[in-house]
């Protein structure tokens, strides 16, 4: 790019030798179910350790995640997802789904105050490993007033 260029949509964030790309998954596979199962009762939780924070697409200021955010499996829950953002609230979404799809889960922006609140927001996720030790994730979040933000993070599997 030569800068002016823009994208206008979301772009590959990580790129993945054969042998990590082999283990990435949009849902839990069987084995990480199996492994996973008696946790998914009382739920699994990953816990946010790093990532750019979301960045503005217009090279503003970028907000930072706060490290209590957090992705809970559960069977009756399904997938939550809660994304603390430093002077900006939260953005929270869920998915039901029997293999806890982490695919175009919709966020929706809580606890802003009266300004600094996105209109909407989305998460897309890969699990890594046979039984899920590590979710890498994509967060976005828009608002006419705010303009559009993205960032790539990691989040870790407790271990229980």
């Amino acid at each position: 790019m030569d800068g002016s260029t823009s994208l206008d949509k979301s772009i590959v964030f990580i790129a993945a030798s054969d042998e990590i790309s082999d283990s990435l998954s949009a849902s839990l596979s069987e084995s990480a179910l199996n492994a996973l199962r008696d946790q998914l009762e009382t739920g699994v939780t990953f816990n946010w350790v790093g990532g750019t924070g979301l960045v503005p697409s217009d090279g503003g200021d970028i907000i930072p995640i706060l490290p209590n955010s957090s992705i809970m499996l559960s069977n009756s829950e399904g997938v939550q997802v809660e994304i603390l953002l430093d002077g900006f609230g939260r953005l929270l979404g869920s998915n039901q789904s029997d293999a806890f799809s982490l695919d175009g889960i919709n966020l929706t922006h809580e606890a802003c105050g009266d300004s600094n609140c996105f209109e909407g927001g989305k998460f897309n996720g890969r699990y890594i490993g046979e039984e899920a030790a590590t979710i890498m994730s994509l967060i976005e979040a828009w608002g006419e007033q705010t303009g559009d933000y993205s960032g790539p993070g990691i989040f870790v599997r407790l271990a229980q």
